[in-house]
């Protein structure tokens, strides 16, 4: 057993914290203690609560071995475990604040805080104001009589904000504020608060450190009395964290250099790639050069974690967007991040704000995390989710229908082009095509597969239709309640489908 871990490179405490094979029969993994009773030796110890361990909600083994290790990689004197991230953003919030007291939160943080704030905080008779991160010149203008802390989320959620933290800190020393930070995005491996003079360093389990998907945890950290309210308002609010989930966290931390090393590559190979992917608006990542806040990221951080965002520009749809990411193979759909496996969201990012700010998308939004996977697969992957048009488009060939054949000079479809243009020209084929002065109308679906919708004259007959765009008979059917004569008004999918064609 290592004594003293924490003068060690933080690869070393991953994989060394928390063992004690001596005590353990030589077994270097924690034992997993699942226990509520723990028995005294004798009435007297039991009235007076001697021994370390007395009830299991109070610690056992298990739970001191993932506490001294995450302790050992914060260079901190200790800390406590929650059941969630969202738990150790309460408990730190609690052990602070009190009614009539007031705090400041960056505009840019995570929604969940968001929400306990702004709901929990009015009847708590706790008061509270967002501050633009960006913006800490206007930032002592927000502090009052009864302001008793500084919330703090580097890079923020969902836009990737850098807050200049060393600035901040100077403020709360200036005014006497507590400091809490949210920590989780870089983990201690790439940024260490503490290290700042942050007073509270909060980060979810659920991410990095577990690594896997399957562990709801968080951890609250702390030095001197800091600490010691930490771990007063967990006990008395009953905070308890399943032995079984501490174990798995253990297991994610032997690893944890190692996966977010991969991850952190991948992220910036993929940012990369779609800088230069057409209909990208912005990359919002801290270690791309052209990201606003990229001189403060690289002064203050060792590294940028796995998750990064995209904005897209104003003509993409937001169902345009959804069908990107159902084109994906590899790329999951899902909340959270921080696992092996690669992850995309999206939201309203201005329905979780207040204050105005240039960093919330115009355009749609996607939030990419990219997981342990091969780079080139994910990129190839996310590139199958741009330029799906091509090939499934042309996979109408076996029913004997092909882009090029359907419309004389028919331009190429969907992402290739803006959406607009696109409509323009094939207005102007159509048109030709069917030898009409009459308007055509066209409206492209991206539901599932590909689906071009087009408003032909009413003029136009089923034969007109099957002989100018070259459909055969075989690859067509009729809607149900459409009259079958060949001249009369039609309407049909080509089977795909690839076309569906109807009267205006």
């Amino acid at each position: 057993m290592i004594k003293d871990l924490k003068k060690f490179k933080i690869e070393t405490i991953t994989g060394h914290s928390g063992k004690n094979p001596t005590q353990n029969h030589g077994i270097p993994a924690p034992p997993l203690y699942r226990t509520s009773t723990i028995l005294s030796s004798n009435m007297k110890n039991y009235r007076n609560r001697t021994g370390r361990y007395t009830y299991g909600r109070n610690g056992t083994p298990t739970s001191d071995s993932l506490i001294s290790s995450i302790s050992n990689l914060y260079k901190a004197e200790g800390c406590v475990l929650a059941p969630s991230g969202m738990a150790a953003i309460t408990i730190g919030l609690m052990s602070i604040l009190k009614a009539k007291d007031h705090i400041l939160l960056p505009d840019s943080v995570y929604g969940s805080t968001r929400r306990f704030v702004k709901e929990e905080f009015p009847r708590l008779e706790i008061e509270f104001d967002f501050y633009n991160s960006r913006d800490l010149n206007q930032l002592e203008n927000l502090i009052k009589n009864n302001t008793k802390a500084l919330y703090i989320e580097s890079p923020g959620t969902y836009t990737f904000e850098i807050i200049d933290i060393k600035k901040v800190i100077n403020i709360c020393k200036k005014y006497n504020l507590k400091s809490l930070m949210d920590n989780t995005w870089a983990t201690a491996l790439f940024f260490n608060p503490l290290d700042f003079g942050v007073d509270v360093v909060i980060e979810a389990i659920t991410k990095y450190i577990s690594g896997h998907s399957d562990v709801m945890m968080g951890v609250v950290l702390g030095n001197d009395s800091n600490l010691m309210e930490l771990q007063r308002w967990s006990k008395n609010s009953g905070n308890y964290v399943s032995p079984d989930d501490i174990y798995m966290a253990l297991r994610g931390l032997r690893t944890l250099p190692l996966r977010l090393k991969k991850s952190s590559e991948n992220s910036l190979k993929i940012a990369k790639f779609l800088e230069k992917k057409q209909h990208v608006k912005r990359v919002i990542h801290p270690a791309l050069k052209q990201h606003p806040d990229h001189n403060i990221w690289k002064r203050d951080f060792k590294g940028a974690s796995g998750i990064f965002a995209i904005e897209f520009e104003k003509n993409i749809t937001e169902k345009e967007v959804d069908i990107l990411a159902d084109n994906c193979q590899i790329f999951g759909i899902g909340a959270s991040w921080g696992g092996y496996s690669s992850l995309l969201s999206s939201m309203n990012v201005a329905e979780n704000r207040n204050l105005k700010s240039s960093f919330i998308p115009s355009g749609q939004y996607m939030r990419i995390y990219a997981g342990t996977e091969d780079s080139k697969d994910l990129i190839n992957d996310l590139n199958s989710g741009f330029e799906f048009n091509q090939s499934q488009i042309s996979n109408g060939s076996n029913l004997g229908v092909s882009t090029t054949s359907l419309v004389p000079g028919l331009p190429s479809m969907f992402m290739g082009i803006p959406i607009a243009e696109y409509q323009r020209q094939l207005g102007q084929s159509l048109k030709k095509t069917f030898l009409t002065d009459e308007p055509v109308s066209i409206v492209i679906h991206r539901i599932g597969k590909p689906t071009l919708t087009i408003n032909i004259a009413r003029k136009s007959t089923v034969s007109d239709i099957k002989t100018k765009l070259n459909i055969p008979l075989d690859a067509c059917f009729y809607w149900k309640g459409v009259n079958m004569g060949n001249e009369n008004p039609i309407g049909y999918y080509v089977t795909e489908p690839i076309l569906h064609l109807k009267l205006i």
